[in-house]
């Protein structure tokens, strides 16, 4: 059989279903469609912003004590420079971080007020 001959079967089989069933078989196909649309949109959305980049050990240590003791979750990158937290918790983190004074130590890529984040 030719690919001509397949498409002529698949079109005989589908008038052969009738307007309903066509209909039917039509929601439930944009159905899957959107809802895998969906899925991909929300499981690609990050996860974690940048709170403080460039930071050394010692301002990690006193921003992850003072985010633990506000029940914030956060994370510090692998070379322990960078901070995380929740994606939309960073103007409270900093403003938290703003009262105690910290960060501490003035290098350039302190404050990353850039849209960076990261999914985990």
């Amino acid at each position: 059989m030719t690919a001509l001959e397949h498409a002529e079967r698949l079109w005989e089989s589908l008038v052969k279903l009738g307007p309903r069933r066509l209909t039917i078989l039509g929601v439930i196909g944009v159905s899957v469609f959107a809802v895998t649309a969906l899925a991909g949109y929300l499981l690609s959305r990050p996860t974690q912003e940048v709170l403080y980049a460039g930071l050394d050990r010692e301002d990690v240590s006193r921003i992850g004590s003072s985010l633990r003791e506000a029940n914030l979750n956060f994370d510090v990158s692998a070379d322990g420079a960078t901070v995380y937290v929740r994606a939309g918790q960073g103007a409270e983190a900093r403003m938290l971080l703003a009262e105690k004074g910290l960060p501490q130590s003035r290098t350039p890529a302190t404050n990353c007020s850039t849209s960076s984040a990261r999914s985990v």
